[in-house]
């Protein structure tokens, strides 16, 4: 009995024992739960209060750095880095994260910053992380999208890739959105923002990469990269004067630097200094006599300064060089149409051009207006056809749609033409070129009143402009203002260089009433300027009308001789020779 009083005393013993070790087993376990909430657990004292526990932090790889120091990486301007390493190098480089931290600083320098000189060795072991192989895929021209983004520097380092591969872009968006974490980190890191106005220019988003890299260029204002890549943007900006401080800003830091002296060039170029951007093309080719992007660029700068014999020898050897790029059919082609009058060959040219780079944007919007201009199809295609391929990739492109405009009217899709017109007024009101186009289809609707009121406004604001004369002449006689009309012509007709005075006594032949004052108007516009289209063929109508098929097709073969590939004259023509028994 005492032996079996004695075994129940342990096991309740015991049994006590295991009991109190459970409770407290539950207990802590309940507190580590809570501890692991975070901010959001509490816990319930005495009287109800709730104490908030503080966050436990995911310790970053970089923790032990220094926080001056990791400052200065974070900013990672070739400026801030140098001083990172100066000083780690002073203390004495014993951590793993420290070896990092320079390769990766040592890294950037290379890829971001080439122009800069490097203060510090490569480690000579670079402990393992993540780091080196995110460099190294970025390095090869791809992004690593397999990084963990656990830091700053996961966040960014696979965007170098913008400075080593310029053809690929199937990663902007995860670029951008990891970009934009990182600056959340650090706002005013140089290497964030000139990431991320590099990917905005990329993007063809020049505004907002300006914004970015003008924010970089505040702190360096002495980097070639910076000045370059913010030039760069101001250019493609269409801010030419911007783009031309900026570039000459480079090109005082380095005189022999290529790609300042062709910004400078072209934003000169782009703001009518045709003389200060040839100098700045010759600066290149004394450097590099044999670059033919230059030759090219010249012939360019040329065409537009209305030197056409330099233009056409330049072109002449860029051709003999073998290449036969795009700008190169582009220049030829306006070479032929301004210079040698010969819309057939420009034509031809553009066959060519629009045969290599079918869906190119330039390529479209040439052809558009050169088969607009010259009454041609190109590619077998009309400036219709052509502006609508254009419009279904850039659907906003004003210049595209003023072409349309004009087809449309010519075409007899006037409502249709009124319409687009209309729209394109509406977001530029001030675009003298849309006024004035917006006028002749007005004037073919008969929308008289809409066709005065914009005509006369536009030469009230500018009466010196020979364009402005004619348009609003043109508009009195239409509206049968002949007293007006009649007035303006004798007033300009004095001292009126030969083209005006052609399109004058032009205008006066549609006042006249008397058959012989009209065929003497128009014969003195002939006179003045043999090359009128207008009064050539209106002369052919006069003659055809007369039934002297003879003297119809004299006039209507000069139309010809001035347009050969003009389908509509063509077929007139032909039609004369049925007349006239050939």
């Amino acid at each position: 009995m005492i032996y079996k009083h004695k075994m129940a005393l342990f096991i309740l013993t015991l049994f006590s024992i295991f009991a109190t070790f459970f409770m407290f087993s539950c207990k802590s376990t309940q507190k580590q739960d809570i501890n692991a909430a975070g901010n959001e657990a509490n816990v319930e004292g005495a009287e109800g209060v709730s104490i908030p526990l503080p966050k436990r932090e995911k310790l970053s790889y970089f923790s032990s750095i220094d926080k001056q120091l990791f400052k200065l990486a974070l900013d990672s301007s070739p400026d801030s880095l140098k001083k990172m390493a100066s000083s780690m190098y002073k203390t004495g480089v014993n951590e793993e994260a420290e070896n990092t931290l320079l390769y990766i600083a040592y890294s950037i320098m290379e890829i971001v910053w080439p122009s800069e000189s490097i203060s510090w060795t490569l480690p000579s072991a670079v402990p393992p992380s993540q780091y080196p192989g995110i460099i190294d895929t970025a390095r090869q021209g791809f992004y690593d999208s397999s990084t963990d983004n656990s830091d700053f520097f996961a966040l960014i380092l696979p965007s170098l890739v913008l400075f080593t591969n310029f053809s690929r872009n199937d990663y902007y968006e995860e670029a951008e959105n990891s970009l934009k974490l990182a600056l959340e980190e650090a706002p005013s890191s140089s290497l964030v923002n000139y990431m991320l106005g590099t990917l905005y220019y990329r993007k063809g988003d020049y505004s907002n990469s300006s914004i970015y890299l003008t924010r970089v260029l505040e702190n360096m204002q002495n980097s070639r990269e910076i000045l370059y890549a913010v030039a760069q943007a101001m250019y493609k900006a269409e801010d030419y004067k911007k783009a031309l401080d900026f570039s000459s800003q480079l090109l005082a830091l380095n005189g022999q630097n290529i790609n300042a002296l062709k910004l400078c060039s072209e934003a000169s170029a782009a703001l009518g200094d045709y003389a200060g951007a040839e100098d700045y093309v010759m600066r290149v080719l004394q450097l590099e006599p044999e670059n033919m992007e230059f030759v090219l660029l010249r012939a360019k700068i040329l065409i537009h300064g209305g030197d056409y014999i330099k233009a056409a020898s330049l072109l002449d050897v860029y051709a003999r060089s073998g290449l036969n790029s795009k700008d190169y059919l582009l220049l030829r082609s306006l070479l032929q149409k301004e210079w040698n009058r010969n819309n057939t060959m420009a034509a031809d040219t553009m066959n060519r051009a629009l045969a290599q780079y079918p869906d190119d944007a330039e390529i479209l919007l040439y052809s558009a207006k050169l088969a607009s201009e010259a009454n041609v199809s190109i590619g077998g295609r009309t400036a219709l056809s052509l502006v609508a391929s254009l419009l279904e990739q850039a659907p906003d492109n004003i210049e595209a749609k003023k072409i349309a405009v004009t087809e449309m009217n010519k075409s007899g899709q006037n409502q249709e033409a009124y319409a687009l017109s209309k729209d394109l007024l509406e977001q530029n009101a001030d675009d003298k070129e849309i006024l004035c186009s917006h006028v002749e289809v007005c004037l073919t609707l008969g929308y008289i009143d809409e066709a005065l009121d914009i005509a006369t406004s536009l030469y009230e604001e500018d009466k010196e402009s020979e364009a402005l004369q004619q348009l609003y002449l043109k508009v009195l006689v239409a509206t049968g203002r002949r007293q007006e009309a009649g007035a303006m012509i004798t007033e300009l007709m004095e001292g009126s260089n030969s083209k005006m005075k052609s399109f004058l006594f032009y205008q006066k032949s549609l006042l006249d009433t008397d058959s012989d004052t009209i065929l003497s108007d128009l014969r003195s516009s002939l006179t003045a300027n043999p090359r009128n289209r207008d009064s050539l063929y209106r002369l052919y109508r006069i003659y055809y009308n007369k039934k002297d098929w003879r003297r119809a097709q004299y006039y209507l073969k000069q139309v010809v001789a001035l347009n050969p590939s003009d389908s509509e004259v063509l077929a007139l023509n032909a039609e004369l020779d049925t007349l006239l028994g050939k």
